[in-house]
């Protein structure tokens, strides 16, 4: 009878754990979904008034030492945020009906030339959705998400990432 008793009580205790760590799961995984609806949200607020978001210059790229990895206060802070950065593109591909990743570099004549720029004055870009070729221009604004992480191409090594929301023509202001 003993012996019932305890095996129904483990039965409830193993029970119990299992739905709630199977309902803790569930609320761990509907709060991930809320963050990142309220991340794009955010994002899509903020590219709504392009003046107010960060604007990264290639003279504060280049003061990052991708050998120690450190970098100037105002650069790091700004790693996982959304920015805009000026360049020039790179496609990574042969493809030349869309642009979906590509190399963004300072100058013209930073493209792919032997030997590349360094690290630190490349920016690998993904996008998240394609662009088709005819609307890409160089120069460009690139909008997006911006890590400090190496990456490597056949072009040679970047110091940042950006999961790029927004292409657009880069206009001389004078």
């Amino acid at each position: 009878m003993k012996i019932n008793i305890i095996i129904a009580t483990l039965v409830v205790i193993i029970g119990g754990i299992l739905t709630f760590g199977h309902i803790s799961s569930q609320k761990e995984g509907d709060s991930t979904d809320v963050v990142k609806d309220e991340t794009e949200s955010l994002i899509e607020q903020q590219l709504k008034t392009p003046e107010l978001i960060p604007e990264i210059s290639w003279n504060l790229l280049y003061k990052y030492d991708y050998q120690n990895s450190t970098g100037p206060d105002d650069l790091m802070a700004l790693d996982g945020k959304l920015v805009k950065i000026p360049g020039y593109i790179v496609p990574l591909t042969d493809d030349y009906t869309q642009l979906d990743e590509f190399l963004l570099v300072p100058d013209a004549q930073s493209c792919i030339h032997v030997p590349p720029p360094p690290p630190n004055l490349i920016v690998a870009v993904t996008l998240r959705e394609p662009v088709p070729m005819e609307e890409v221009y160089n120069p460009s604004w690139i909008y997006g998400i911006f890590k400090i992480e190496e990456s490597y191409s056949i072009h040679g090594g970047s110091s940042y990432k950006m999961d790029a929301v927004k292409i657009e023509k880069f206009v001389y202001e004078y």
